[in-house]
């Protein structure tokens, strides 16, 4: 009779550890969820910053080609001495139209390079944002990995627990019936 039981209780004891486990179990598979949704935004961002990245990279090219004609212009007008300049203009008002030229561009390559400087910071910022948003991805992905490790862990301890349960079940009827 005391064995009986004490086998009852050892039952209810197992049958709670197994609903234990089974909230256990859906914690975990609402985690892994939740993780997969944040990794799925992560991915989203990282594609929307590739494409910034990229426009700013082309903007970056297009100024550096545009800064690179203005300073080799601006080259082969200061190659000419003033006295070649005012000779080769037709009038004193094609003349100062050449100087007023040369100094748009003489201040259009400090701009450019400005604007230079300004596109290559908004891109480094870019591209850190970026490998940030992959290394919480990557930190995620492992993380959920863990977590799916954990639930194939629990599953095999609920299978043992409901076969130990199972058991003890069959030997607690065998024992009352043995008893009757």
């Amino acid at each position: 009779r005391i064995e009986i039981n004490y086998l009852n209780k050892k039952n209810r004891s197992l049958e709670e550890e197994i609903k234990f486990l089974e909230v256990k179990t859906k914690t975990i598979e609402l985690q892994i969820q939740a993780i997969s949704l944040v990794v799925k935004d992560l991915q989203g961002q990282a594609k929307i910053l590739e494409k910034e990245i990229g426009a700013l990279e082309s903007s970056i090219n297009e100024t550096k080609d545009t800064l690179a004609d203005n300073i080799t212009e601006l080259y082969l007008l200061e190659k000419h001495s003033l006295v070649e300049v005012v000779f080769s203009e037709e009038g004193f008002s094609d003349f100062f139209d050449k100087i007023q030229y040369v100094r748009r561009i003489q201040s259009g390559v400090g701009e450019w390079l400005e604007q230079l400087s300004s596109q290559k910071a908004q891109l480094d910022e870019k591209k850190e944002a970026l490998n940030e948003r992959l290394s919480s991805q990557e930190r995620l992905l492992a993380l959920g990995e863990l977590q799916r490790e954990e639930l194939d862990n629990n599953k095999r301890a609920k299978a043992r627990l409901i076969a130990q349960n199972i058991r003890q079940t069959l030997s607690l009827e065998e024992k009352t019936s043995a008893l009757e």
